[in-house]
């Protein structure tokens, strides 16, 4: 596919290329062009650019189009993002730290248990995939730098454990699929065909991945939920079944924007207690986020509308914000595409302010377009592990976790 942009940083022997524009929080790529450097192939799950991507009527949509138009609306956004993921990795490096693959692995496949849209994307494959991979390690890269220099004995660290135990405690949790839709005639269709046998569960939440119904495609195949979490409508629907049954509809909400779904239950999972030895090292690093997270909040911790995570925010953006004014004043970062002119005078900025400003936030996010998975005090989400997620919530489904 033809190269849209370049972003040539330094010292890294090769060019940085735009594959894909960062979108929400837990960052989706769309890809934009053929070559990449950020792990798997996105030309070969992108396709070619004459290839077909909708029709409308008779006027087919090509991926051309497509890609032209995310180049001009996410172009400057999502080569920042590119740039800083660069600049994290680079700092992560000569600081004698690395990300590991088991580690992105461990953080991903915690995120999948909690929320199905996370399992569904990794399964898919494809430059989505590519894109979860990256935010995560770029994620935890931050950690790590924001982390380097906290220090914790094995007596604080079980101190803070025993009064966080809740934290990591296990609740009862069920693995169950869902089949979720916007209409009820929909819904008793599915349950027919089940009943019937005519198709299977898996069958249904293929087709419903494909279906012109804008919560279809968060039904999922199998997903890991805390039993505490579900409306009590479907806990109790859930409550009658043995594994490999499935509930009648269950309605979520009120009309107009009520969800219909049909659950089926793969298993029961019993409550289990958090072991401080099995899980000391994600514990050092929970307890060492909490710390940059309340250095960084200061007085505004004991706000009482102090949200945890607002200190972490801070902290990675303070920290992406010296890294590319240090990448400005050594020239490092050199943008040679005049489309995008605004992040190249970014850097310029930052490379011409007086000692002691940092560059300026520019099109990406502080964090590259993935927040720190920071501890949080009690009742938030550990680092690693997304907040409960999968069951759909009355007047909507299921949302990402951030």
């Amino acid at each position: 596919m033809k190269k849209v942009m370049k972003g040539k940083i330094r010292g890294q022997g090769k060019g940085l290329w735009l594959t894909g524009a960062l979108l929400t929080g837990i960052i989706i790529a769309v890809p934009l062009s053929g070559c990449g450097n950020s792990g798997g192939s996105a030309a070969g799950a992108a396709g070619n650019p004459s290839d077909t991507v909708a029709t409308v009527g008779s006027q087919a949509i090509k991926r051309n189009e497509l890609d032209t138009y995310l180049e001009t609306v996410y172009g400057e956004t999502a080569l920042q993002q590119i740039i800083d993921y660069e600049l994290v990795m680079q700092k992560l490096k000569a600081s004698g730290l690395d990300v590991t693959d088991d580690e992105v692995n461990k953080a991903i496949d915690d995120q999948s248990k909690q929320n199905p849209q996370v399992a569904a994307m990794m399964k898919a494959g494809g430059p989505r995939k590519d894109a979860m991979v990256r935010g995560t390690r770029n994620q935890l890269a931050i950690d790590k730098l924001l982390t380097k220099d906290i220090k914790v004995t094995d007596q604080q660290l079980q101190t803070w454990f025993n009064k966080n135990r809740a934290r990591y405690d296990q609740p009862q949790r069920v693995k169950i699929g869902f089949l979720v839709t916007s209409t009820k005639v929909r819904a008793d269709t599915m349950a027919q065909q089940l009943k019937s046998q005519s198709k299977t569960f898996k069958q249904l939440v293929d087709e419903q991945a494909k279906a012109n119904d804008p919560v279809a495609g968060r039904s999922v195949e199998e997903t890991e939920i805390p039993m505490a979490s579900l409306p009590p409508n479907m806990k109790s629907a859930l409550a009658k079944l043995k594994p490999n049954e499935v509930t009648p509809v269950i309605t979520i909400g009120s009309p107009p924007r009520a969800l219909y779904l049909i659950a089926h239950l793969v298993a029961n999972e019993p409550s289990q207690k958090a072991d401080f030895n099995q899980m000391k090292t994600r514990l050092e690093q929970d307890y060492k986020l909490e710390q940059v997270m309340m250095r960084s909040a200061g007085s505004a911790a004991g706000n009482p509308n102090f949200q945890p995570q607002q200190g972490l925010q801070q902290a990675a953006g303070d920290l992406l914000s010296q890294l590319r004014t240090d990448a400005a004043k050594g020239k490092q970062v050199q943008v040679s595409d005049p489309n995008f002119e605004a992040v190249s005078k970014n850097f310029e900025a930052a490379a011409n302010a007086p000692s002691g400003l940092t560059a300026p936030g520019g099109a990406g996010s502080a964090t590259g377009g993935v927040a720190p998975s920071g501890a949080a005090p009690s009742g938030a989400a550990p680092s690693g592990a997304a907040p409960a997620a999968g069951a759909p919530k009355a007047g909507g489904a299921a949302k990402p976790g951030g």
